[in-house]
């Protein structure tokens, strides 16, 4: 199924609105993302049937993470599976049952997840810096990536128990509503989990309703800054793919449209299958006349 993530319209207060663009686009079927809220999704459920437009996944959390403040707060962190707090992990399966059974409810395919992150220092203004001083394959830069990936790998162990524990608890819901979770690559490398992580959690996880959701501009910034080989990664990760966010990126810029930037469709197109789930995921930044370029570019490789 080929659909298109409503974070295009992640603005937009008019859910009937955000659809009838999605048909301008030429689309039947979207993606629910993580930025549409309460009083959105609202509009857009019934808008959906109005449209007769399909849903191929929803993005965890949805509706939109909405903490309850505290006298005196302005924020609160999202709650992460890979909290050690076991109140914290809680929240988060209970937001996330939410969503899967949104997603059941609209008939979608998967959920995508975002499993949390790691207490490593954020590496990404050394890796941009590398990259602006094209030293990403020069001695300096491989040495430098290669202590990054190291700490990285090592903070990794420290949230694995609370990952597993979350993802044994959501794979039986997931289970119950017959909906795929699909585990997305993210761009940050302080966030879990890595390629290597993802590999060893279908391994350990065989048999649930797990699979892999490539980020292909994601995919494309790791490779760009030298993080990752998707020549390398697509071999091993490919046979478990249940679903694609298709954007492009640039250097470290990413949301972009397709063929815009620096991914390799051409390699992609060998790891779907026709069941494979494809949504594009672009943002505002992307004009319209590049983003019906870039949807005829997905046709020309096979992607779409």
């Amino acid at each position: 199924m080929i659909g298109i993530s409503t974070v295009y319209w992640r603005d937009e207060k008019n859910g009937a609105l955000v659809l009838d663009e999605v048909k301008r686009f030429g689309f039947q079927a979207i993606e629910i993302a993580n930025s549409v809220t309460k009083a959105l999704l609202g509009e857009i459920l019934p808008a959906l049937r109005e449209h007769s437009i399909l849903t191929t996944s929803v993005h965890n959390y949805c509706p939109k993470f909405t903490p309850r403040l505290l006298p005196g707060e302005e924020t609160r962190p999202e709650p992460l599976f890979s909290s050690s707090d076991a109140e914290e992990r809680g929240v988060a399966l209970e937001l996330s049952r939410r969503t899967l059974e949104l997603a059941a409810d609209l008939e979608a395919k998967a959920v995508v997840l975002h499993l949390g992150t790691t207490s490593v220092e954020p590496p990404n203004k050394a890796l941009q810096d590398l990259f602006d001083r094209d030293q990403i394959e020069t001695q300096e830069g491989v040495d430098e990536i290669s202590e990054i990936k190291a700490e990285r790998a090592r903070a990794g162990e420290a949230v694995k128990d609370a990952v597993y524990f979350s993802l044994e608890a959501l794979t039986r819901q997931a289970e119950a509503l017959g909906i795929l979770l699909g585990i997305e690559n993210r761009i940050y490398l302080e966030d879990y989990p890595t390629y290597e992580e993802t590999a060893q959690i279908l391994e350990d996880f065989d048999g649930g309703n797990f699979g892999y959701w490539h980020d292909v501009g994601h995919g494309t910034v790791h490779e760009n800054l030298g993080l990752a080989r998707m020549a390398e990664v697509l071999p091993v990760l490919g046979p478990h793919i249940i679903g694609l966010h298709i954007h492009d990126a640039k250097g470290y810029a990413d949301h972009i449209a397709p063929g815009q930037g620096d991914a390799d469709y051409d390699l992609l197109a060998n790891y779907l299958s026709p069941d494979t789930l494809r949504v594009l995921e672009v943002h505002r930044q992307a004009k319209e006349e590049e983003v019906l370029d870039g949807i005829a570019l997905l046709r020309k490789k096979g992607i779409f």
